[in-house]
């Protein structure tokens, strides 16, 4: 078995004496933890839209009901075709849902309304919460193996030192691919937190890594 270059450093760190606290396996094990936190999210947020779809149908469905029996009379029944417009008509939404929060990206919660902004709100509710489903799927995170060293290398290095500015990142981790993968992905998990501090922008320790230094 060919020994790798992280398994050679960790032999090496605990044959003098200074066995690392952060390995390839515990960086694994931390983005595996989050990853079932991810898809508990995703499965609740798809079973809680999936309801919401099925009490609006049969909400229409009752609706059509009582006015075609109000209409033509108790034997009436809803058109053959109403699960599938229904199910055009929500996809329509979905799309029109994500449209609007391209076009706007930024806009904050704002204290008044106009009517028809409410109306929307309401409207789009629910293909709102059906498109969180797919942001709750960006949140998932892994990383290679060779990736997972160099991570816990660095985690190693903000543990020992607590802040380490951005610009040093390109000596710990050369490849700029490779580097944004790995800063984003222990930002993700909760390992790191990139902020500013003493006017630098510094990786520091995030909020399952320990007390980060109060910014100044």
């Amino acid at each position: 078995m060919r020994a790798t270059p992280g398994g050679a450093r960790e032999r090496d760190a605990a044959a003098g004496g200074l066995a690392r606290r952060w390995t390839s396996a515990r960086v694994r094990g931390c983005f595996n933890r989050h990853n079932r936190e991810v898809f508990l999210l995703v499965v609740l947020t798809l079973l809680g839209t999936a309801a919401l779809w099925g009490l609006i149908y049969v909400g229409i469905y009752w609706l059509t009901l009582v006015f075609l029996a109000a209409t033509r009379g108790l034997d009436a029944q809803p058109p053959e075709s109403l699960p599938a417009l229904f199910i055009y008509t929500a996809a329509l939404l979905v799309a029109a849902a994500w449209l609007w929060r391209a076009i706007t990206p930024d806009r904050g919660v704002s204290d008044k309304k106009e009517s028809w902004e409410l109306a929307l709100d309401l409207l789009l509710a629910v293909p709102r919460a059906t498109l969180a489903v797919w942001g709750s799927l960006r949140a998932w995170q892994s990383l290679s193996a060779p990736e997972l060293e160099l991570a816990a290398e660095l985690l190693e290095r903000v543990e020992q030192e607590r802040v380490i500015p951005v610009y040093r990142l390109p000596l710990e981790i050369p490849r700029r691919a490779m580097r944004e993968r790995i800063v984003l992905g222990l930002q993700w998990v909760q390992l790191v937190d990139v902020r500013r501090y003493r006017e630098e922008l510094c990786v520091m320790p995030g909020n399952r890594f320990g007390p980060s230094p109060a910014p100044e």
